[in-house]
């Protein structure tokens, strides 16, 4: 959850924080992995219904997953 906190924070959306842990979205890696349709559950979960924070939200978990994709290729042949 810390990271999480930390990455909201970082955005400016640490307001969620709280939410987030109480609707279980406490894993980073998880939020990653979702689909578009899976991130607007997310933020109507959570709340979050003004529509410049759920832009920065997506915005920003697309910039992180393009960051955190591997650069090395596959891992199996």
């Amino acid at each position: 959850m810390d990271e999480v906190r930390a990455t909201l924070q970082s955005w400016n959306l640490s307001q969620y924080a709280d939410v987030f842990f109480e609707e279980g979205y406490d894993d980073l890696a998880y939020l990653l992995e979702v689909d578009e349709g899976g991130l607007e559950e997310v933020a109507d979960d959570c709340k979050i219904e003004k529509k410049g924070h759920r832009a920065r939200l997506f915005k920003r978990l697309e910039q992180l997953r393009e960051t955190a994709a591997p650069s090395a290729g596959p891992l199996f042949d």
